[in-house]
């Protein structure tokens, strides 16, 4: 009741793992006559503890009382030291003598009997196997068929896959091909906006020099007028005085008259100018439009670049535009070559 535990577990079931270990070391080394040695060892030093027991305090004893003696390493050290001081010498012949019995009891039992108990056992044996036989046929099927449908999904996904595959190629190509095509539109785009920016530099440069050329004009036009209004205060005051101031005064009649068609020639000036202008914008949109059909996604840089140069020259119009009249006479004056002549006042 007790030693059918022991020797299937090897003593593991109710002792300590170190003292499994040690008797799992020597069984290693020694063989099956271990056991017998180890269950030996242990009626030995409990023997006194047995012999004053009943048979159900002696039950009690093994199942409980025994492992607790044995739960520090020098116990186990001790009934190794025990174990291996036991020598098992009859063994082989209790082995021998009891197989002799079996057989003698084989033979004095009537064949008949012995026979069909054979036949129910191999019938039994049979009927296992076939079970057996049933159930590995079985998970056979089941295997080969979750192991087909398997191999199917593992066939589609590795169809799937070279597909994908060809197509990232086939994209990889594209965008290749794409990448050179946007390189060469991003060279283009730098020429044309560094074309763009060196006109815009000159004619920012032609339209400061026209602002100063008008400027100069304006101030030669506005000391000249000074100075006429001056003398034609004195003329009138000549004409009360005497009567030769008549002639003074034609002279001042005709200075005027020259001086408002001065007047209309630089207005003149001033509508050619914005017209000119208007055709400076509107070439510059149209060149802004072209550049955006060409790259819309790679020329965002350049599309901001040109707004910024648009927003800038308009405020830059719209704070020349008080001084259109300078602008105009000063392109006037650069279009024929020479400045306008200023009669000087007689």
């Amino acid at each position: 009741m007790y030693a059918s535990q022991w020797f299937l577990t090897l003593f593991s079931a109710k002792f300590p793992l170190f003292l499994v270990f040690r008797v799992l070391d020597v069984f290693m080394l020694q063989g099956i006559e271990t056991i017998f040695q180890v269950s030996l060892a242990l009626l030995m030093m409990v023997k006194k503890e047995l012999l004053a027991q009943d048979f159900e305090g002696i039950m009690k004893y093994f199942r409980v009382n025994i492992p607790k003696r044995l739960r520090s390493e020098e116990h186990a050290k001790q009934l190794m030291k025990t174990v291996c001081s036991i020598k098992i010498r009859k063994l082989a012949k209790y082995e021998k003598d009891w197989r002799n019995i079996k057989e003698a009891e084989r033979l004095a039992e009537d064949p008949l009997t012995r026979y069909e108990r054979e036949n129910k056992k191999l019938l039994a044996d049979n009927m296992r196997l076939e079970r057996e036989n049933d159930i590995l046929a079985q998970q056979l099927l089941t295997k080969q068929i979750s192991m087909r449908t398997e191999i199917d999904r593992l066939e589609d996904l590795n169809a799937n896959l070279e597909k994908e595959v060809s197509q990232n190629r086939r994209d990889l190509q594209e965008g290749q091909g794409e990448k050179l095509l946007l390189a060469e539109e991003a060279d283009q785009l730098k020429l044309v906006l560094k074309r763009e920016v060196d006109r815009m530099e000159t004619d920012i440069r032609t339209k400061d020099n026209i602002i100063m050329d008008y400027k100069g004009i304006t101030k030669q036009l506005s000391s000249k007028l000074d100075k006429l209004q001056l003398r034609g205060e004195d003329s009138e005051l000549n004409n009360k005085s005497a009567v030769n101031g008549c002639s003074a005064l034609d002279t001042a009649l005709e200075r005027i008259r020259e001086l408002e068609l001065e007047l209309a020639q630089t207005k003149l000036a001033l509508v050619e100018t914005e017209c000119k202008n208007q055709d400076l914008t509107h070439q510059f949109n149209s060149s802004s439009q072209d550049i955006r059909a060409v790259g819309p996604q790679s020329n965002t840089w350049f599309t901001k670049t040109l707004s910024s140069i648009k927003e800038v020259a308009g405020a830059k119009g719209v704070k020349q535009s008080p001084e259109n009249m300078k602008k105009s006479t000063s392109e006037q004056t650069l279009g024929s070559g020479t400045k306008p002549t200023m009669s000087k006042p007689s």
